[in-house]
């Protein structure tokens, strides 16, 4: 079985935790959809109950801007306990986030005074903060779909799932893959994109009109290595 490991795997494509060494992700050649390779994301013995991570990419969506999108990808899973799922985020210029990461601290310190700053626009629904150290504000112009009211369990063979989000004007990121929680191991492969026309009704996330901006350096504009 060819397995890379996190800090190797296909173009694009990286690993996202809530904890470090919980899981292991990479490209496997010998199980996949259609044609090799595939990429799996699998748990690590030391992992948490709690513990969740994701195989994932992000890219800034200009050919998106205003539609419907719908991700979707086939999925097999093996022994997963708690759940597993695809996701695609929408981050908007109306949320944000300050992680002090332009001033990250690091060696030995005493006491300093520190602070994070953000706008707080009038459509929030939410802001959290922990000791200064970061602040979000969820936006209702920004949008989530992660399977959670579909997510799966236990052991499967490979099946086709999907995703779909509004994507606002003032979209800048669009983020998306596959999430493990807990115990097991799950394999993506053959992913694709498409704008749905006309769009779903049952699709909450609203699509407002302003200036997008997409001066974020490094990402593309579209996505990429979607068979691995």
């Amino acid at each position: 079985m060819v397995r890379q490991l996190g800090h190797y795997h296909c173009v694009g494509w990286f690993i996202e935790e809530n904890s470090p060494q919980q899981y292991q992700v990479g490209v496997d050649s010998t199980i996949f959809y259609g044609k090799a390779p595939s990429g799996f994301i699998k748990s690590l013995p030391n992992v948490k109950e709690n513990g969740f991570g994701t195989l994932m990419q992000n890219f800034i969506p200009k050919d998106y801007l205003g539609k419907q999108v719908q991700l979707s990808c086939f999925i097999k899973y093996n022994n997963v306990l708690s759940w597993t799922g695809i996701w695609i985020r929408v981050d908007s210029v109306n949320g944000g986030i300050d992680n002090m990461y332009d001033r990250r601290l690091n060696g030995t310190s005493d006491w300093k005074s520190v602070s994070s700053t953000v706008n707080v626009p009038e459509d929030t629904t939410n802001v959290l903060s922990w000791t200064g150290i970061w602040i979000r504000v969820d936006s209702v112009n920004g949008g989530i779909d992660n399977m959670y009211d579909r997510r799966l369990n236990g052991t499967s063979d490979w099946k086709s799932v999907s995703s779909t989000v509004n994507v606002p004007e003032d979209t800048t990121v669009l983020d998306f893959g596959i999430l493990l929680r807990g115990d097991g191991e799950a394999w993506l492969d053959d992913c694709s994109f498409e704008v749905v026309d006309p769009p779903m009704e049952n699709v909450n996330f609203p699509i407002p009109i302003s200036n997008p901006d997409v001066a974020n350096s490094g990402m593309l504009p579209y996505p990429i290595s979607l068979s691995f």
